[in-house]
């Protein structure tokens, strides 16, 4: 015979109830089940459990050879849950600590981080932080490598979603917001002029170089863009553009920043501007996985999820 014991935490304790009380009217006053008569909600329960629990006469209840060692049972899972509960509402009212690992691109530093970090600060002011500044690229690597927490980078949310769909541990991902891309430089300039100015370049992701190959190809076809100055940093960049020495492609955030700047929209055929997407991606701990030297309790990483949204 099959005993299905799928009861809810309110059929253990009025079961509990019934045995402790030893009458189903006095059982009925916690109030812990249906409407309706508490007889009904006992026999209902024995039914589905496949199990007499209680012996009744105008006595009261008294428990079953099996119905002894159900209670039995039922305590130690009542107790389990209760202590569990309490554990949980302890670790909830502790303050939160830990070092917070970071890689974020130069952009979504200059964007959104200070944003998120204040917000993140003022709730948390025991949490660290260890933040590097990199390329999407590399942000990426780290985040693969699980040496970081969270990623803000650049990237598309489409591909994003398609490598999840084929990994086993997905990377939790939220969009944080977009911004467009301009040519800026420090005299006014037509698409025209393009291919024979001095051309300031920093290090694009593949993505973005892709984008800005078609837009050229689009705009100036058969004409190449030559940089004739290259740096580290897309800082370093916006200061040469400010010094007169060429127009570069940087986000629209950055060229209104640098005073006298002229910009032109970077326009697919089709309308369309030249957009990047921020998004924050988070290693996948609370599923399992550690990382290396982790200086942030696990217990503590779901709440910090929420700084950079709840999922997908």
């Amino acid at each position: 015979m099959t005993v299905n014991l799928q009861l809810s935490y309110n059929d253990m304790t009025f079961i509990l109830e019934v045995a402790r009380t030893g009458s189903l009217s006095a059982a009925s006053k916690g109030g812990q089940y249906e409407r309706g008569s508490p007889n009904r909600k006992l026999s209902d329960l024995e039914m589905r459990m496949g199990v007499k629990v209680f012996e009744r006469d105008q006595r009261g209840t008294v428990p079953t050879e099996a119905g002894q060692v159900l209670l039995s049972g039922l305590r130690r899972a009542v107790l389990e849950l209760q202590q569990t509960q309490a554990d949980v509402e302890a670790l909830l009212r502790q303050p939160l600590h830990g070092q917070l690992r970071l890689a974020v691109t130069p952009m979504a530093r200059r964007l959104y981080l200070p944003r998120l970090l204040a917000d993140f600060a003022q709730r948390y002011p025991q949490v660290t932080y260890d933040m590097t500044v990199l390329p999407a690229a590399d942000c990426q690597k780290l985040l693969n490598g699980r040496m970081v927490h969270v990623a803000l980078l650049e990237a598309d949310p489409d591909d994003v979603r398609k490598q999840n769909e084929r990994s086993k541990t997905p990377f939790p991902a939220t969009v944080l917001g977009s911004y467009p891309l301009c040519v800026a430089a420090m005299q006014p300039l037509t698409l025209a002029q393009l291919p024979g100015l001095p051309y300031v370049q920093y290090p694009y992701g593949d993505d973005l170089q892709r984008q800005l190959r078609r837009w050229w190809d689009e705009h100036l076809p058969g004409c190449d863009a030559q940089p004739h100055t290259r740096v580290g940093t897309l800082d370093d960049c916006a200061a040469l553009v400010e010094l007169g020495a060429g127009y570069a492609f940087v986000p629209v955030p950055v060229a209104a920043a640098i005073p006298g700047c002229h910009t032109l929209p970077l326009l697919f055929t089709n309308g369309k501007l030249l957009t990047r997407t921020v998004m924050a991606l988070r290693t996948p701990v609370y599923a399992g996985d550690t990382l290396p030297n982790d200086k942030l309790p696990k217990k503590c990483f779901e709440r910090i999820q929420a700084l950079f949204g709840g999922g997908e």
